[in-house]
């Protein structure tokens, strides 16, 4: 891993080294991170109470926005394409990096880009605190789902990709996993909406249901939100160290792993430069 590890670190001090050449950058960037700080410093201060919600419509989009991600995460399992670019082809697989570990520098790369999704979360700290009355850690444990969230979805996306490269009926199961999954959804939805004549109690009973709870990953999330609503549990903890140890197991598997697809991922990453193009 020292390969790998040496390559984020030229590239986050690169980064900063391109903030001292351009001034401007760097002083928009600084700007952001202070209306950042200050979004979670006044939400943090909030007074709760007054626009009160229920409790449930946090948990049933919590639980709709990590399906979205897992739902993405099964429908692309077969595909790589996207996840390098020709200046990563040029560096990763000319450095003394095996195949697996070339991916999960693609996947650590591509995740900040969904990390930009946190940041629009943090900017309505205030009005999460203020909407659902959230205790004292309610927007760290939203945090926190959230970048679990991402992160597993991207180790699950690099298992996913590797094992294709060995099986490559994999990506039709995963894709009918997908389509099985989606279309129970649709059906618990259209049988309580019209039980309840209701969109919102049909959008509580399918994406806050008891069953999603018991989901690997998806009830996990779950967990650490509702701890956000209900105050500090010690199975917040036990989630979390979950959380970790999958995300841990999923490494160790992939660098198990005897890969060899070069060719294929420079054939992607030019494939990808032209539709951009």
């Amino acid at each position: 891993m020292k390969p790998l590890l040496y390559i984020h670190y030229r590239s986050f001090i690169n980064f900063f080294k391109d903030m001292v050449k351009k001034p401007l950058k760097l002083l928009g960037v600084i700007f952001y991170v202070g209306l950042l700080v200050f979004a979670i410093i006044g939400g943090l201060k909030s007074a709760t109470g007054g626009d009160y919600k229920s409790p449930e419509i946090l948990l049933a989009i919590t639980s709709g926005v990590c399906i979205f991600f897992y739902g993405l995460t099964l429908f692309g399992s077969g595909s790589s394409k996207g996840l390098f670019r020709k200046s990563d082809v040029n560096f990763v697989f000319t450095s003394p990096i095996k195949p697996q570990k070339a991916i999960v520098y693609a996947c650590i790369k591509n995740m900040a880009q969904l990390l930009i999704f946190v940041i629009m979360i943090a900017f309505n700290s205030a009005t999460l605190v203020r909407f659902f009355n959230l205790k004292d850690t309610g927007l760290i444990n939203i945090y926190v789902s959230i970048i679990f969230c991402l992160i597993s979805t991207s180790a699950v996306s690099v298992l996913l990709i590797s094992l294709n490269t060995k099986y490559p009926m994999l990506d039709k199961i995963t894709k009918y996993i997908a389509y099985i999954l989606g279309a129970a959804l649709v059906i618990q939805f259209g049988f309580s909406y019209f039980s309840t004549n209701s969109l919102y109690e049909a959008f509580i009973n399918t994406f806050n249901s008891n069953v999603l709870y018991y989901v690997p990953l998806l009830g996990w999330n779950m967990q650490i939100v509702k701890g956000g609503l209900v105050g500090f549990e010690v199975n917040i903890i036990i989630f979390i160290g979950a959380f970790l140890l999958f995300i841990a197991v999923i490494i160790y598997t992939i660098n198990r792993m005897n890969l060899e697809y070069t060719e294929e991922m420079v054939q992607k990453a030019e494939e990808f430069e032209e539709a951009l193009e």
